[in-house]
């Protein structure tokens, strides 16, 4: 419904905002106090932090408790690793006996079981139904961002703690050749999904619905330059 897409709006909106403003020192200094003012060990003062908080239970109130318990965990996991990344920027060894070590960091930092979770509100599908997809949906939500950040983050830019470059080197690879292999794991995960849902039509369409929203979403926003390659558009006309 409108209200849950608004409030859904309304919480992506500071989570957005939390990954540009991690690279502040001051704004990490203050956000490493949330767990404090989440156990209640004292109310916060910092109004950004209210307005984060706020909105986060406003978001988990319209879902049963276990799925909001679910989208909690998955916001918590991305505000800590947020700060982490930013101050173990350039410290993180990996290699091909460490090669875990990635999809471990971007599970956190993609938030992508929040936004997978995000799909059934209460009153919508059973969770018995869709819960087997959960982690192919949650993997999705990092797996396109990858590849479309690719662009942004590895050929206009010269990134290096991104977790293509991650993945690269555990296993031994090109920053191109880990692309390739996120863009077969996202397609993978599209693929199963849909096939697992052949037989539920209700199931099928929030799927798909979110699976091109999420694509079209990333198209849209100049934030990842994608219109350096036309008209995403004509990209659709093409495939039929």
């Amino acid at each position: 419904d409108r209200d849950t897409q608004l409030s859904i709006g309304v919480w992506t909106s500071y989570i957005f905002s939390i990954d540009d403003l991690c690279e502040g020192p001051e704004f990490r200094e203050q956000l490493k106090g949330y767990r404090a003012h989440l156990l209640g060990a004292n109310q916060p003062k910092w109004a950004y932090l209210r307005g984060l908080f706020s909105s986060l239970q406003d978001l988990c109130d319209r879902f049963d408790p276990f799925v909001g318990d679910m989208i909690l965990k998955s916001t918590l996991d991305y505000i800590s690793v947020n700060v982490f990344e930013v101050e173990q920027k350039g410290r993180l060894n990996v290699d091909f006996n460490t090669r875990l070590f990635p999809e471990f960091l971007r599970q956190k930092s993609g938030i992508g079981e929040a936004y997978a979770f995000a799909n059934f509100p209460k009153g919508s599908l059973d969770v018995a139904s869709y819960i087997t997809l959960i982690p192919d949906l949650a993997a999705v939500v990092p797996q396109l961002n990858d590849v479309v950040s690719f662009y942004k983050e590895s050929i206009i830019g010269d990134e290096q703690d991104t977790n293509l470059m991650l993945v690269s080197a555990v296993e031994g690879c090109s920053a191109t050749e880990a692309l390739n292999m996120t863009v077969d794991r996202c397609l993978d995960s599209v693929q199963r999904m849909r096939a697992a849902c052949l037989k539920n039509e209700g199931l099928r369409n929030v799927v798909n619905a979110f699976v091109q929203g999420f694509a079209l979403y990333h198209l849209k926003w100049s934030r990842y330059h994608m219109e350096d390659f036309g008209d995403y558009r004509d990209w659709l006309s093409e495939s039929h």
